[in-house]
């Protein structure tokens, strides 16, 4: 498959995740963390995809886990990688999710700061993933598929750098899926009533589409009394 048509292929899986029934894993993906030194040499490096879940330790309010961003992250990862699994001359390995988002909500909107976010500095970020990268790439590993989701600009910048630098340096291919291809909003067969499209605002952030997610990917973390919460709109 020529490299365009894979990345488009990827895309696609990519959207319909954002809108279908979650799907089981299959068991021939390999997860770097549970590899063996030797099984992580013996693979065709030059087509095996390594999946990169990128997250963030951030506050999502009193009724989403701190980890919010990641569990979406991870599960639109498990979705990409079943679906290119499902072609017989390509390997997949997922590596495990990294909290190394760029940003919080308090630097970006006139709210006072929160417990819970723990974001890096841009070139903290930058360094940890040109190194992991620089590991991937020597080893022989040629495409590298990123799905990070955390919202800031900077936050996705950092990794279109980093994606860059390893395409420059390797030859190879890194993309961050969710920097060129997003899954659009919840949709619904009918439109929010007008209050409650009032009350949501522009959702940007632990409003009514992550939460919606959240209840999707990870209904037990979100906490039950979230359906009395009062509304908060900036």
């Amino acid at each position: 498959m020529r490299s365009g048509q894979f990345l488009r292929h990827a895309f696609c899986a990519l959207i319909a995740a954002s809108c279908s029934v979650a799907q089981p894993v299959e068991a021939d993906i390999l997860q770097l963390a549970d590899m063996s030194s030797d099984e992580y040499r013996d693979l065709d490096h030059d087509r095996t995809v390594v999946l990169m879940p990128l997250g963030v330790i951030e506050e999502h309010g009193p009724y989403l886990p701190l980890l919010t961003d990641s569990y979406l992250g991870e599960w639109l990862i498990d979705q990409v990688a079943s679906t290119i699994d499902e072609r017989d001359d390509w390997s997949v390995v997922i590596m495990p999710s990294l909290p190394v988002g760029v940003g919080a909500p308090e630097d970006f909107a006139p709210r006072p700061r929160n417990f819970g976010s723990l974001p890096l500095r841009p070139e903290t970020k930058r360094a940890v993933l040109m190194d992991l990268v620089s590991g991937l790439g020597d080893a022989g590993f040629r495409w590298i598929f990123a799905v990070d989701i955390h919202g800031p600009y900077v936050n996705k910048r950092v990794t279109d750098q980093v994606a860059r630098y390893f395409d420059d340096l390797y030859g190879g291919t890194m993309v961050n899926l969710t920097g060129v291809v997003h899954p659009e909003p919840v949709t619904t067969t009918q439109p929010l009533a007008e209050r409650a499209a009032n009350e949501d605002g522009l959702a940007l952030h632990a409003g009514l589409v992550e939460t919606s997610r959240m209840l999707h990917v990870r209904p037990d973390l979100v906490r039950s009394d979230h359906m009395s919460a009062p509304a908060v709109t900036i």
